[in-house]
Parts: structure tokens; C-alpha cells; sequence
């Protein structure tokens, strides 16, 4: 084969790279090369062809080959070191064990020899500039760089630490390392590349074979070949090298940047480092079982999140000491997008260093029962004092209601005030003293429950501390997901309540009661406490008003449960009348917001999302006029308002607000744990934004999200979004494997997954119209658009405005104009029945450019022209504000309209 000067430059790196692998491992590089550049892989295979012909024909035999450059070189001497043996070869060429020779001390070294017949190419350029890396990089887990050179006849060398010993993941298995072990020997694998981080090296290619283990137990990390220089001030000439050897890795250890060719940060160690880490805990490459195709496992790569440890070692020994820590450490290690990988090595190290000291670790929410869990494990009852004076001092927040009641029995206020200080001064103190038998630490729940025990033993006297002490309580076992001790201490605190004949005091722990009945699904228990609640609620002459709403409030949650959302909302509304009474500060109390985050979720599921948004923003301007428009519940509000606004159309708006609310949930001052429902959404807007391959990310982080939670509604939900992402980014395969596990789930249910199951027909028919079967998309969707239309149901709000789009494309590609047009108009009309600016909603916009592509199909005469024009001005406004001004539709209703 005669490959030109030019050619041989563009397929020399991967020549290099496929002489370096085995057989299967060649075979899954070329697979990934094809991916990115067929032309290039169509080369390399052929040259691979011509090179096997030769070797078949038995000349430049290799065995015979190496024999006889076993018998010539050694014995050669390299500078002041003489060959013994052969110990390895590579694409670059191949690697000797050697012996000191000038008697200056004993002891064998490798010796790294420059394949001759790449003398004067580029590789030997690479070859050169390892013995430069290598000379710079003095670390006791760096395999050392002792001497380099070249010989008269102009042979390459470079004179390397030799080590005797067995790649990291091999030397964990045969020594049987506990998991603490192996995370205690991969520290120093991150101190060996954060070291070279530090030296403005990448290595680039992180895999454990890469990474040996001494015989001693001493981690020597090998082979910077195609490491990446990242000062600024390396020259042309190291930059063009980075190029050169920019695909020159391994796609199993490679991080999605590297596989997509774009720039390569220590981020993509991190990645790397994250996968070396899987392997050596589960035992198993994530991608393990999941087909032998590179294609496979590069979209895999690409395409989703790795499997959390815990679920991939399910039912080994091993997987409950995977769970948690470990998952969360790894997972943020193998995050798709480097943003949110560790920021550097050392951050990744220091949380494995928190997780050996059972200190919190920094890729996880910062929750109360956590860090309570951490300081108990390592700190026993010195730091349990501490955690259970956090616990003690939560309940404070709910006093002020119970401070009012006794204000309105005419106490002295600042009399009443010092008693409940002293008395929860007190219940602290008490408090601190607790641990389990035998000075082990408690968890959460017997935390509660001492505190329990402390309650009826040491302030058996002051009922009415005891009852809102335990009220707030059952609120913590809720906390913790322990439903029968939350309903087992209100039925305490009722007791209690009915004893002291306090008609006010029973109200309270009633209508508390009312949502955990509802919770286990006791809807008639729940009703008769609402009823009893109110009755001693009625027998107080002068009710305070924070007890009224809470009590309203109670009513409005029982009135949603039993089907009668318009009364919950005339109720929560009254709630919040009752507690505007008490006058400013009812504005800084966490149920005032609480009953405005109430009222958006009933307007919402209503029909009323105009009303559920307005809502919801006047509760977030409360917050920020409060101080609390950073916390964790101003980011749930500003999704819900996100979400809002792209139910309305305002796509640009929500996408950015959205946008916040991911940025400010992972920043290093909230590190809040995603919700499900936050990746969702940003990944369906930025699909309507035109960004599906984003889209599909996100969609991808959110499915496995719901999955872990096991909320299959929500999971069905995000699949039939991600489908419809898919279709739109041609990944028709894909979609339908979405779309068929959706469609399995739910009809196990009908009933219970009714919307799910019409949010999926409309993507089938979607996924039937992108695949050419327009007659079948067209038998799916016409009857659906026919029960929206004539007169219009909005009952449907926004996947009704969809319904009709989706006709109306599916009627126009089948040619039957009339229909799509009755269609289009239908969007036309949903849409601005449901947005709350039409200017505004790239629905809108949206279905006027339907209606003018369908217009454009009929008759071309200057009529038509007319109404194409007049569609498409109609349709500018909307698609700029909703989408933005270069958006692809925005453009195409410009260009209609002149």
C-alpha cells in the first residue's frame, strides 16, 4: 500500500495507537474511528490487511522477528546500561529489562526503544517529548525517567524505573483487598496525577493497566505517550502534538469529551480516574454486559450516566458498602458534562479521605440526618451532643403559634418567654447526655424517641410543652420516612391534649394529624379528626389566627384528597387570609409560603396555570424579600414556575430560569441534590430550544433519577419526553425502545397511567410519521385530534395544543390539506386560549408557522401567497419571544413572510 506524505500524516497517530492494542482492542478502536471518520478508519483497516498479508506470508515473521532481535540487542549496551531481555512491545516500539553497567549500583531498569521505522516521524516527536514529560515529573507514584538518549545509529531511547509488580486491578484481587483497602491505595494514584495536574500535564490515558502495583504494595503510574501539555506558553510545536494525539486513546477509559474530539482539560483525567475507581470496587467495567460493540459502549459513553456502584454490584457481598458514600463519590467522578465532575484530583481525594475519617463528604446534599450520621460514627457522644442540640433547637420554629396561644390567656409574654427558654434549656441538656447500650451512638430515629422518653420523664407538668414538643417530632419521623411512629406520637400527643381539657391544644394536634391519615390513605380517620379539630377549634372564644390557618389548611388538603380542587383552593385562600391577620410577620413564617406553594400546586391542578404562576412568583418575591430567595425551597419554587412558564410557551424565559435553578443547586454554597423533576425539565426545554443531543443528557440523568427513586409514573413520564428528543435528533431506534417500555408499563394500568398513555400515543405518532408511515401515525392521531376539536376542549391545556400540531403535520405529509389546515387553526386556537401573553408563546408561534407551511402546500396563487405571508407575520412575534430571534423557527417565519 503507497500512502502519500500528506495521508500518512493524517493516519499515522492512529497506526500508532492500533500496533499498541490487541486484537479485540483494535477492533473496538476502529469501530469508534469509523464513528468520527470513516475515511480515515477505512485506511487504517486496509493498511492492518496489507500488514497481516505480510506477516501470513511468513516474511518479517514476528516471532522470528523478535528472536532475532532478542539475539542482537542483547547484550547491547545503551548508555551506561546493558539489555538482559524483552519484556514488552507497544506501537512506538518496544520495551527492554536492563542492568546498570559502570558499577555505580546494581539493579535492572526498562529501557523504552523508538521503533526504527518511524524514525523521522511525527511519532518520534511523541516519543521525545515523554522522555521531556517524564523528566519533569519527580513523584514517588510516577514511574521515574533515569536517562534518554539516542545511539550513534540514530535509535531513540529512554531509560525508565523498572517495576516488578501487577497492574492495579489485578494486584487488588490476588491480594484480596478489603474496599477500604483498594480507596487507600488509589489515593495514591490521585496523588501521582494531581502531581502531574499541577505540572500542567494531562495524561490522557488513565486505565489500570497503566497503573502498576509493586511487589512492596507502591503505585507506579506508567506511559504519558500521548500525555497533553496545557501551558499556555508550550509552543506550536507541543500544541500540533496535542492534535496529533488526540484520538490516540483508549475508548473504554475515555471521557465523552475525548470521544466527541473536543478540548481536553483534567477534567477528562478526573473521568478517567472515576472509571479506574469503578473497576476497582465493582470488580467490573461499567459498560461490562452491556454488548461487545465499541459503537455500543461509545454511546452508552455518550448517552448516559454510569450505573451507581451499589446497583451494579447488587447481591454481592460488597454492595452495601458501596451504597451511598461511594456511589455519590464515583457517580460525581463519571459525571458526562466535565463542569460537574470534582473541580480537580484533589477534591476528588479529599472527599475519599472524608469517607475513610466517616467525615461528610462534599458530592452529596449537606441534609441534617446525614452529617447527624457522620458526626455520630466518628465521634460517638461528643459530637452526638452537638447533633442533638441541633435536633432540639429545630423544634424552636414551631413555638411561635403556641407562644401566641398563651399570650392570648393573658400571660405575661416576657414571664412566658424566660419559662419556655429554660424549659427547652432543660430539655437540651438532657438531651446531650443520650446514647445507646454500651456508649454506642443512636441513630436518628432513637434520638427521637429518647427524646420521647426525656419528655414524659422531666416535663410531665407543662402539657403544653410536651404536646407541640412532640407535634414537632412526628414532624422528624416524617423527615425520615418512619410513618408509624409519626402517626404513634401525634396519637401521644392527642392523649395528652384531651387531658388537659384544652380545647386549643386539641385542635392543633388534630388538624396536624389530618395530612399523615391522609398520607396512609385513612381518608374517613382523616375526616374525623378535621371534624373534631374544627369542633375544639369552635369552643375557643377567641382563636388565634395562626390556628385557624393551620386548621383551614387542614380542610383545604382534606378537600383535595377527597376530589374537590376548586374547595381546596377556596380554602387555602382563606388560610392565607387568616394568617395575613397577624400582620408582617406573618410574611417571614415558612407556612405562609407553605400555603402559597399549596395554592400554585391546586391552580395547577385545576387548569389554571396562569393563576398556579402567578402564584407561585408572588411566593418567591416573599423570599427574596425576606432573605430566603437562595434556599433550597426559593429553587423548588423557581422550577415550578420554570415549569409554568413552558407550559404557557415562554420557552427562552423558562429555559433560563431553569438554568438558575441547576446552576444554584449544584454551586459549592447549596450543593442541592437535583431533583428528577429539575433535570426533566431543563432537558424538554432545551429540546424545544433545539439542542436534542443536551436534551437527551438531561432526559438521560433524569430517568435514571426517577428509576433509582422507583417513581415509575414520573420515570414513564420522562421517557415519552426523551422518545420525542430522540426523534427529533434521529435516534429512531432509541425512540422506540422508549416508547415500547413506556407503552408496556402502563398498560399493566390503564386507569392509573391514562395520561401517560395519551402523552405517548401522541410521540408514537411521531415516531410513526419520522419513520415514513404516514397512514399509521395518521389511523393514531386523527382520532385524537377530532375529540379535541369542534367544539375545542382545553381540558387537555398543553398536550392538547400538541395533539393538533401533530395532526396537522401528519395530515400535511399525507397530503390531505384540508384536514391539516382544520388542524393547524385548532393549534392556533389552543394555544392562545392557554398562553397568558400570545406575543410571548412560541405555541403560538409555533402553530401559525404550521398553518403557513400548510397554506404554502395548496394552491400557488397570489391568494395563497397572501395567507402564507399573513400566517407567517403572525407567527414572528410569538417564535421570536418564545424561542429567541435566531432560532431556526424564527428564521423560517421570516423568510414566509416576505
Amino acid at each position: 500500500m503507497t500512502i502519500s506524505g500528506s495521508d500518512w500524516k493524517a493516519l499515522e497517530p492512529h497506526i500508532d495507537r492500533v500496533l499498541e492494542l490487541d486484537a479485540t482492542a483494535c477492533s473496538d478502536y476502529l469501530s469508534a474511528l469509523a464513528i468520527e471518520n470513516p475515511t480515515i478508519a477505512a485506511e487504517v483497516a486496509r493498511f492492518l490487511a496489507d500488514r497481516a498479508k505480510v506477516r501470513a506470508s511468513g516474511f518479517l515473521d514476528s516471532g522470528a522477528v523478535a528472536a532475532y532481535q532478542d539475539l542482537l540487542l542483547a547484550g547491547t549496551q545503551f548508555g551506561s546500561y546493558t539489555i538482559e531481555k524483552r519484556v514488552g512491545d507497544g506501537g512506538m516500539g518496544s520495551v527492554w529489562l536492563a542492568r546498570r553497567n559502570d558499577g555505580r549500583f546494581e539493579g535492572q531498569v526498562a529501557v523504552k526503544l523508538l521503533n526504527a521505522a518511524l524514525v523521522g516521524r511525527p511519532v518520534e516527536q511523541r516519543f521525545a517529548r515523554e522522555g521531556s514529560i517524564l523528566a519533569d515529573l519527580k513523584h514517588p507514584n510516577i514511574a521515574h525517567l533515569l536517562d534518554a538518549g539516542a545511539t550513534a545509529g540514530g535509535q531513540a531511547f529512554l531509560i525508565l524505573e523498572y517495576i516488578d509488580g501487577l497492574r492495579i486491578d489485578q494486584y487488588c484481587e490476588t491480594q484480596g483487598l478489603a474496599v477500604d483497602e483498594r480507596v487507600r491505595l488509589y489515593l495514591d494514584v490521585l496523588a501521582a496525577v494531581g502531581y502531574a495536574h499541577s505540572h500542567l500535564i494531562v495524561h490522557r490515558d488513565l486505565k489500570p493497566s497503566n497503573i502498576m502495583v509493586t511487589r512492596e504494595g507502591t503505585v507506579k503510574l506508567l506511559d504519558f505517550g500521548i500525555a497533553a501539555l496545557l501551558s499556555p506558553g508550550s509552543g506550536a510545536a507541543a500544541s500540533g502534538l496535542t492534535v496529533e494525539a488526540g484520538t490516540a486513546f483508549t475508548p473504554e477509559y475515555a471521557a465523552p469529551e475525548q470521544l466527541l474530539n473536543q478540548p481536553v482539560t483534567t477534567a477528562t483525567d478526573v473521568y478517567a480516574l472515576g472509571l479506574v475507581l469503578f473497576v476497582l470496587l465493582a470488580g467490573r467495567h461499567p459498560s461490562s454486559g452491556s454488548g461487545d460493540s465499541a459503537v455500543e459502549r461509545m454511546r452508552l459513553t455518550l448517552d448516559n450516566e454510569a450505573p451507581r456502584l451499589s446497583n451494579f454490584t447488587a447481591g454481592m457481598p460488597v454492595e452495601r458498602t458501596l451504597r451511598g458514600d461511594l456511589d455519590n463519590i464515583v457517580a460525581k467522578a463519571l459525571k458526562r458534562e466535565p463542569l460537574e465532575r470534582y473541580a480537580s484530583v484533589e477534591s476528588f481525594a479529599d472527599d475519599l479521605r472524608r469517607y475513610l475519617s466517616n467525615e461528610p463528604i462534599k458530592a452529596r446534599p449537606d441534609s441534617w440526618r446525614y452529617r447527624a450520621g457522620k458526626f455520630v460514627t466518628r465521634h460517638r457522644v461528643s459530637v452526638l451532643t452537638g447533633t442533638l442540640m441541633i435536633l432540639a433547637l429545630i423544634g424552636l420554629s414551631g413555638f411561635a403559634w403556641q407562644q401566641m396561644n398563651e399570650a392570648r390567656r393573658q400571660r405575661d409574654d416576657a414571664l412566658y418567654q424566660a419559662k419556655r427558654a429554660e424549659v427547652e434549656a432543660s430539655f437540651n441538656t438532657l438531651m446531650m447526655g443520650s446514647e445507646g447500650e454500651g456508649g454506642r451512638p443512636l441513630s436518628p430515629s432513637e434520638i427521637i424517641e429518647q427524646g420521647i422518653v426525656l419528655l414524659d420523664k422531666q416535663f410531665g407538668d407543662d402539657p403544653n410543652f410536651v404536646v407541640h414538643k412532640l407535634i414537632n417530632m412526628s414532624g422528624r419521623f416524617m423527615d425520615i420516612g418512619n410513618g408509624e411512629k409519626e402517626y404513634a406520637t401525634l396519637v401521644k400527643a392527642e392523649r395528652i391534649a384531651r387531658s388537659t381539657g384544652d380545647p386549643a391544644l386539641l385542635a392543633a394536634v388534630q388538624c396536624n394529624t389530618v395530612e399523615t391519615e391522609i398520607a396512609a390513605g385513612r381518608i374517613a380517620q382523616a375526616a374525623a379528626r378535621l371534624k373534631d379539630g374544627e369542633a375544639a377549634l369552635a369552643r375557643v372564644s377567641n382563636p388565634d389566627p395562626a390556628d385557624r390557618a393551620n386548621c383551614t389548611r387542614a380542610g383545604a388538603t382534606m378537600a383535595e384528597a377527597q376530589g374537590n380542587t376548586a374547595g381546596a383552593i377556596k380554602l387555602t385562600l382563606q388560610a392565607i387570609a387568616e394568617l395575613e391577620r397577624l400582620g408582617p410577620k406573618a410574611f417571614r413564617d415558612n407556612g405562609y409560603s407553605g400555603l402559597l406553594s399549596q395554592l400554585a400546586m391546586y391552580y395547577s391542578a385545576d387548569g389554571r396555570e396562569r393563576d398556579a404562576l402567578s402564584a407561585d412568583q408572588r411566593n418567591l418575591d416573599l423570599l427574596k424579600q425576606t432573605g430566603r430567595g437562595s434556599t433550597v425551597g426559593a429553587l423548588g419554587i423557581m422550577h415550578n414556575i420554570a415549569s409554568g412558564l413552558q407550559g404557557l410557551g415562554e420557552i427562552r424565559t423558562a429555559l433560563a430560569l431553569q438554568g438558575d435553578v441547576i446552576r444554584q443547586s449544584e454551586s459549592a454554597d447549596l450543593k442541592h441534590e437535583l431533583h428528577p423533576s429539575d433535570s426533566a425539565t431543563y432537558g424538554s426545554l432545551l429540546a424545544r430550544m433545539g439542542d436534542f443531543a443536551g436534551a437527551v443528557r438531561w432526559l438521560n440523568r433524569a430517568a435514571t433519577d426517577a428509576r433509582a427513586t422507583d417513581n415509575l409514573v414520573f420515570e414513564l413520564k420522562i421517557r415519552a419526553n426523551r422518545a420525542r428528543a430522540l426523534i427529533e435528533a434521529g435516534r429512531q431506534d432509541d425512540a422506540a425502545a422508549d416508547i415500547k417500555f413506556v407503552e408496556t408499563k402502563a398498560n399493566a394500568d390503564q386507569t392509573a397511567y391514562r395520561n401517560v398513555l395519551q402523552r405517548t400515543a401522541i410521540v408514537r405518532a411521531e415516531y410513526l410519521l419520522a419513520s415514513g408511515q404516514v397512514a399509521q401515525a395518521h389511523a393514531l392521531i386523527a382520532p385524537l385530534a377530532l375529540a379535541i376539536s369542534r367544539p375545542l376542549h382545553l381540558g387537555g391545556g398543553e398536550q392538547s395544543q400538541r395533539i393538533a400540531v401533530v395532526a396537522c403535520r401528519v395530515a400535511l405529509a399525507g397530503k390531505l390539506l384540508d384536514e391539516a389546515l382544520r388542524d393547524a387553526e385548532d393549534a392556533v386556537e389552543l394555544a392562545r386560549l392557554q398562553a397568558r401573553t400570545p406575543s410571548a408563546s412560541a405555541d403560538v408561534g409555533e402553530a401559525y408557522l404550521w398553518k403557513a407551511r400548510v397554506l404554502l402546500a395548496g394552491k400557488a396563487d397570489s391568494s395563497t401567497h397572501s395567507a402564507v405571508q399573513k400566517a407567517a407575520q403572525q407567527a414572528i412575534d410569538p417564535l421570536t419571544n418564545g424561542l429567541g430571534p435566531r432560532h431556526a423557527l424564527t428564521l423560517e417565519a421570516i423568510a414566509l413572510a416576505r
